[in-house]
């Protein structure tokens, strides 16, 4: 078997790990590929690989007419010009870590090919969380938990596209008219971009599908076998990482919601995080108690739900589409209730003995659900995605841990370029499950 150094190092080569970490150049672009390889949007984005932390990016814009009438023998004045400005980079700097144990080592199947599986792995996380950071990205973020420690780090593309054209969908499921009128915001002298797209969740992509498949035709035939149609001529682009999740105002009356902060799998240990309890709006309490071991998100939710179901329980469990539980009650209104208390565990919270959430219900007539989502109409090329070219990775044995430690340091920033070439719809509401 490969050394344990050896094994997490073979990807970037040893005479990186003695200059500080820094990647040499070859592997600098292929470390780059790797980010953008397994991310849906970073791979169509404008990038940019920065040699500082910091700098600008130039950009012009010509908006009004440069050509007018002539005459003859006489000179013309030239009467328009370009308006030059920046796009300002400050890249942030952020961590990736994990460790490996010798044991994982000894008792991998994949034994020497090991190496290939973990940096695939580890790439597609990183990928991941650079485009999570892009799109969810919030420095008013207070939460601690794995992903507001990553979204606090700048305001992503989610929040910088408050500033463009705006169409708001005041609650409604996605139709025709979101697109329509989304265009027609659009100023005209971007419209004939050939490289417009609309900027979706995967569920709104889904929801599109599943309201052309209600059609009679040919094209609700082949939206039922999941082909999507390019809405007025313009394709979409499915973002898992786009949020659907979001607080939307709504009429009727809603259930409790509330969502835990950890991502699964979770690894269970009998008497310090293996017992909580649920109260839904009866009340009544339900205690669960979860096997030791360590399970995916799904093994938990069903291992939660068939002890609710027995408990009498009106609340029930689900993945929340990111790995973590998402708690919700099956009533609906001011009474509705979602309660969950960490009795010693880390289900929710990495502090134990903490209260997770008390999600009330909406009553009709006024409250809000997290099923809101929001979509971009402009080219992908509009989107900045900066990295500074100097990515450090360290790799380390602890003896006393008997692991190897893996650390990666990254500084990114994202930006657009030009906000009067994107419009957003916001206020979409994802059809409920």
């Amino acid at each position: 078997m490969v050394a344990n150094k050896e094994l997490v190092e073979k990807d970037f080569t040893t005479s990186d790990m003695a200059n500080g970490g820094l990647l040499n150049p070859e592997d600098q672009k292929k470390f780059i590929t790797y980010v953008k390889k397994f991310s849906v949007l970073l791979s169509i984005v404008r990038f940019k690989e920065m040699s500082q932390a910091s700098g600008t990016i130039d950009k012009m814009h010509i908006s009004e007419p440069i050509t007018k009438q002539a005459a003859e023998n006489t000179a013309n004045a030239f009467t328009a010009a370009g308006a030059f400005n920046d796009v300002d980079i400050a890249c942030k700097k952020v961590f990736s870590g994990w460790v490996l144990t010798t044991e994982t080592l000894q008792e991998n199947i994949e034994k020497d090919n090991f190496e290939d599986t973990l940096f695939l792995q580890m790439g597609d996380r990183i990928s991941s969380d650079l485009e999570l950071l892009g799109l969810q990205g919030d420095t008013t973020i207070a939460t601690v938990d794995p992903t507001g420690l990553l979204l606090k780090t700048l305001n992503g593309w989610g929040i910088q596209s408050n500033s463009s054209h705006v169409v708001d969908a005041a609650g409604a499921t996605i139709d025709t008219n979101h697109f329509s009128v989304g265009m027609r915001s659009l100023p005209k002298q971007y419209k004939k971009d050939n490289g417009l797209r609309w900027i979706v969740s995967d569920t709104i992509a889904v929801d599109w599908m599943n309201l052309l498949s209600q059609k009679g035709t040919a094209l609700g035939d082949s939206a039922l076998r999941g082909n999507q149609t390019a809405p007025f001529g313009r394709p979409l682009v499915q973002v898992p990482y786009l949020p659907d999740d979001l607080s939307i105002s709504v009429t009727a009356a809603t259930p409790a919601y509330t969502v835990g902060n950890l991502h699964g799998p979770f690894t269970v240990v009998t008497g310090t995080n293996d017992a909580f309890s649920i109260t839904d709006s009866a009340p009544a309490t339900t205690a669960v108690l979860i096997a030791a071991g360590t399970w995916d998100t799904v093994a938990v939710v069903n291992s939660i739900n068939t002890q609710l179901i027995a408990g009498g329980n009106l609340v029930r469990c689900r993945d929340d589409g990111y790995g973590r539980l998402a708690f919700y009650s099956t009533d609906v209104g001011g009474a509705s209730k979602a309660t969950t208390v960490a009795g010693g565990n880390d289900f929710l919270l990495p502090t134990a003995g903490v209260t997770i959430g008390v999600n009330t219900g909406g009553a009709a007539g006024a409250g809000s659900e997290n099923e809101g989502t929001y979509m971009l109409y402009t080219n992908p090329k509009n989107l900045i995605f900066a990295m500074l070219g100097k990515t450090r990775v360290y790799a380390e044995f602890n003896s006393l841990t008997d692991r190897i430690e893996t650390s990666i340091y990254n500084q990114v920033d994202y930006k657009i370029e030009n906000l009067d070439a994107m419009v957003k719809v916001i206020n979409i509401r994802v059809q409920p499950m």
